[in-house]
């Protein structure tokens, strides 16, 4: 008797301990799937990125996006870096074609474009409706020299 209910309880434990795991092993999942699919960002942001910075995870890159409209400037204000924290952008962009600041509507960057001479990107693509390829894209804003 003794050692039935011995052996009943050790089965219990196995079965609540392998429960408990899976429970854990699906929450990990979980969490990394909403990260890849861009639901949330990670916990854990690299020194230097704002805390208003949003995550985007394409397969072919990923990066730290903080973007703002600035409307009496007509511009978007943006900062990005990679997942390390290195800067990757920074200063006021436009929308390509119209030339005017991108609505909050239409400010959800999705991935770098071409790098200028100083090592920050020129470019900064948007997801459309349907993805980057519908999307529209931010080019730097270069500022005009002052005349004295």
């Amino acid at each position: 008797m003794v050692d039935s209910d011995l052996s009943m309880t050790i089965r219990r434990t196995v079965a609540y301990l392998a429960s408990g795991s899976a429970l854990a092993v699906l929450l990990v999942l979980a969490y990394w799937f909403g990260i890849l699919v861009n639901w949330w960002s990670p916990v854990m942001r690299p020194r230097g990125v704002s805390a208003n910075a949003r995550y985007v995870f394409l397969w072919e890159s990923a990066a730290w996006f903080d973007c703002s409209v600035d409307r009496q400037r007509d511009v978007d204000v943006c900062k990005a870096w990679n997942d390390r924290g290195r800067p990757l952008a920074s200063g006021d962009f436009r929308l390509e074609g119209p030339n005017r600041a991108a609505t909050e509507s239409e400010l959800h960057p999705s991935t770098i474009g071409r790098t200028g001479p100083a090592g920050l990107a020129d470019e900064i693509y948007l997801f459309g409706p349907h993805g980057i390829i519908e999307g529209k894209k931010l080019i730097r804003v270069v500022p005009r020299p002052t005349t004295q």
